[in-house]
């Protein structure tokens, strides 16, 4: 994305209405727009499908060092996701490599909420101090560090490896 693309996303996913999509309130993209005043013709309509349409394109990097995780850890999905999205992606290899999800739209929370993280804890007993939890948003890995967890911000997957592989051999 552009970095005016990128800004106009990063707006809209700020939103209550984005946080009540992904919670399951909307079934798709034009309700949640609508909710927030803006029609599918909107710039902000039109970045938001260009970054869904390129976050979930070739993973095949992540998908192999997942792999290579799950020889030793467990890996759990924390995921914020409306029903729309997540009927679009839940099948794909990146998804399917892991222990355990937790879908915001089905359990009706949202990352950053202490109720996600505690979920996690609660179902797969994933214990903070021993869980490293990895994000694409800075905001999510500050509060899951302030729940306890060590935590890497996701920027690409070389740095997200060697950030692992520090926080693990700590």
């Amino acid at each position: 994305l552009l970095p005016w693309e990128n800004r106009t996303v990063q707006k809209t996913f700020s939103t209550s209405v984005w946080t009540d999509y992904n919670r399951g309130k909307y079934s798709n993209h034009e309700e949640a727009f609508k909710a927030l005043g803006l029609g599918t013709d909107s710039h902000e309509y039109k970045c938001m499908r260009k970054y869904n349409d390129l976050k979930w394109q070739d993973h095949s990097e992540m998908e192999e060092y997942l792999k290579e995780l799950r020889k030793d850890y467990k890996v759990y999905l924390l995921t914020n996701q409306s029903t729309y999205e997540w009927e679009l992606i839940k099948d794909i290899p990146i998804i399917k490599n892991v222990d355990g999800v937790i879908v915001s739209c089905k359990e009706g929370l949202f990352k950053p909420e202490k109720e996600m993280f505690d979920l996690l804890t609660v179902r797969y007993g994933a214990l903070p101090e021993e869980t490293i939890f990895v994000d694409d948003r800075k905001v999510n890995v500050e509060k899951a560090e302030e729940f306890g967890f060590k935590g890497v911000t996701f920027r690409n997957p070389q740095q997200c490896r060697k950030e692992i592989s520090e926080t693990v051999n700590k």
